[in-house]
C-alpha cells in the first residue's frame, strides 16, 4: 500500500468555547480523488482551511509527505505544493485567464512544479474558438 500523501490524525479547531471540528482522522493517497461531503455548517471549510494553513489546529496533527506541518506558516503551504481554491475566484480581471493561470503556477515553483509552455491552445484547447478574452469577461 502506498503512503499517505496526506493524513490528518484526531484533529480539531475551536473559536473559543465552539468547537467547530473535533476528532478528524483521515488519510489521503497519492493519485487518488477524495470528497469531502455534509450539509452546511458540518465543518468542511473549517477542514480545507486547516488542511491549506488559513486556520492553525486546536489539536491533532496535519502531515504532508510525512513532514509534520504544525507550525507552518500559511504563505509557505504552496511552497509545499498545498493551495486551495475558495468559491469565490480571486483572479486578475485586467489578464487573460492564460495569464492568470501562470501567476497561479509560478507560485509553486520549487515544489510541484505546474509549467505551462508553447502556445495556449496546447493548454486549453477549447481557446482556440475564440479571442483570448480578459477573465473579467468571463461568466
Amino acid at each position: 500500500m502506498n503512503a499517505p500523501l496526506l493524513a490528518v490524525n484526531n484533529i480539531g479547531c475551536r473559536f473559543g468555547g465552539f468547537v467547530a471540528l473535533e476528532g478528524v482522522t483521515t488519510t489521503f493517497l497519492p493519485g487518488k480523488v477524495t470528497s469531502i461531503i455534509g450539509p452546511n455548517g458540518a465543518g468542511k471549510s473549517t477542514f480545507f482551511n486547516l488542511l491549506s494553513g488559513v486556520l492553525t489546529p486546536s489539536s491533532g496533527l496535519i502531515r504532508f509527505k510525512g513532514k509534520d506541518l504544525s507550525g507552518t506558516p500559511q504563505h509557505q503551504f504552496v511552497h509545499l505544493g498545498i493551495a486551495r481554491s475558495y468559491q469565490i475566484t480571486n483572479i486578475f480581471p485586467d489578464l487573460s485567464v492564460h495569464e492568470n493561470v501562470r501567476v497561479a503556477a509560478q507560485a509553486t515553483a520549487g515544489a510541484v512544479r505546474a509549467t505551462i509552455s508553447g502556445p495556449t491552445e496546447t493548454v486549453f484547447p477549447n481557446s482556440v474558438q475564440r479571442p483570448t478574452p480578459h477573465s473579467s469577461r468571463l461568466g
